[in-house]
């Protein structure tokens, strides 16, 4: 028998839901032994650790980025468009600058949590990339079209004075001296 913690702990040590056969196997002879000697509940992550370092497992390896990015050279306003892998995926977002140790300030977009990631999980994202995935719900010729339909309203600068509006009576623009 496994417990359920430790089932779910060797998932994240691993990277994956999919346990290997042996690994089960030793876990549960592991988990027999811990509750015959007095223990009870999980084994833990330390023990897991071990166990998982003893079989020679762990986790698989993430992609190398092929292209080095050069952050310092990059603006650090938000400006720069990333993928970063968070939460299981890999998500949209913008590089804000540095925080501590090389990690890279990245906000997720739609968090407006600031999140800290090494930069092996995060991927700098061309603005032809983003400008090819963001598609144009509006075509030029149909807006063109539509503007011609509909002139803008004129703007303040527009307007010409009207006599209504001119207040001619300078020096007491606020009728102080009818008080």
């Amino acid at each position: 028998m496994i417990h359920a913690q430790d089932e779910l702990s060797l998932q994240r040590l691993l990277g994956t839901s999919n346990l290997p056969e042996p690994l089960l196997d030793e876990v549960e002879i592991c988990t027999l032994m811990y509750h015959r000697d007095g223990g009870s509940g999980p084994l833990g992550s330390l023990a897991l650790i071990a166990m998982l370092r003893r079989m020679r497992l762990g986790p698989t390896e993430a992609p190398r980025s092929e292209v080095k990015t050069d952050w310092q050279s990059l603006p650090q306003d938000g400006s720069v468009h990333v993928k970063a892998h968070y939460f299981g995926d890999w998500l949209d977002g913008v590089f804000l600058g540095f925080v501590e140790h090389g990690t890279l300030a990245i906000r997720i977009n739609g968090d407006g949590v600031i999140r800290e990631c090494r930069p092996d999980i995060v991927r700098y994202v061309e603005t032809r990339e983003l400008r090819e995935a963001i598609e144009d719900p509006v075509p030029a010729s149909a807006a063109a079209g539509r503007l011609a339909e509909n002139p803008p309203a004129p703007t303040e600068d527009a307007v010409e004075d009207d006599e209504e509006c001119v207040n001619d009576d300078a020096t007491d623009p606020l009728g102080e001296d009818d008080i």
